[in-house]
């Protein structure tokens, strides 16, 4: 069995509070920066088997989505530039070198927004079950505000997992099954009040035109049987990124890096050797 705890012992633990809030991150390895941001229901443990791969060549920072940014509202654009901000503080401050943005999910339109904010300090994206515009259904806008009202963790519905299968297991056959006990494990540790909030966003975020604006390297990485993804925003997303590079792990779903961690180490290594081709070694946090 994968040891996730070994591993993190491996890299620095640690903690960017500001006026906005307090972000914890790991920080692992030496060279260009690459720095992970998850989607909802996650955190930055999602990354922890990718970056075990990665940490010999690059630093590796995976950081967690804070639970509220003081300041932001409740909905739409204005709750993503303030998660946004704040991110762009902890690089800044905490890097202070250009980095390649990794987004996972909901952490794309977070990816998105910060490379069209500061397009000096990120040399490229990588987004995996990314989107820029993802109108949410009546029955998921429903949910999403149902969700924002239980301030308990999923550890405490107890049919979490089975409704987890049910969307998300097939990306998971043939698989070791810690990769999903993992999983579901981090899920349960997520609050709903956070997830709600955050899912509830989503229906009003547009990010087509700023993705369109980016000029330097992209790679989109996606399952071939995403259930989260479909079709129709996918072509969207490719439309926004017409010269982004596009990978499609075979039989993979919305939660690669828990399911397919090498894969996604190896086509992030030579997205990140074309980035940075000559591989400079930068300080450590």
């Amino acid at each position: 069995m994968e040891d996730v705890n070994r591993y993190l012992n491996l890299a620095t633990l640690d903690e960017f509070k500001s006026s906005k809030g307090k972000i914890n991150y790991f920080s692992w390895g030496q060279g260009p920066t690459i720095v992970f941001i998850h989607g909802l229901a996650d955190s930055k443990d999602a990354f922890v088997s990718i970056s075990n791969i990665l940490s010999s060549k690059f630093r590796c920072i995976g950081l967690d989505i804070p639970k509220v940014v003081l300041g932001s509202s409740t909905k739409d654009q204005t709750l993503l530039d303030a998660y946004t901000e704040f991110i762009k503080d902890f690089i800044e401050k905490k890097v202070k070198s250009p980095v390649v943005l990794f987004g996972s999910s909901f952490g794309s339109t977070l990816s998105i927004n910060l490379a069209s904010k500061t397009p000096k300090s990120v040399s490229g994206l990588i987004l995996q079950g990314g989107f820029v515009y993802r109108p949410l259904s009546v029955v998921e806008r429903c949910s999403a505000f149902l969700a924002s009202l239980f301030p308990f963790n999923g550890a405490t519905f107890p049919y979490l997992e089975f409704v987890m299968k049910s969307q998300h297991y097939h990306a998971f056959h043939g698989k070791p099954s810690y990769r999903w006990n993992r999983l579901v494990e981090s899920v349960g540790k997520a609050y709903f009040s956070t997830t709600g909030r955050l899912a509830a966003a989503i229906n009003d975020i547009d990010l087509r035109h700023k993705a369109s604006d980016f000029r330097k390297p992209v790679l989109l990485i996606d399952g071939e049987v995403d259930p989260l993804i479909g079709p129709n925003i996918r072509k969207t997303l490719y439309e926004a990124f017409p010269d982004g590079e596009k990978v499609v792990i075979e039989g993979g779903g919305h939660l690669l890096p828990y399911s397919h961690p090498e894969e996604i180490a190896a086509h992030t290594e030579q997205f990140l050797n074309k980035v940075f081709p000559n591989n400079r070694i930068v300080s450590e946090l």
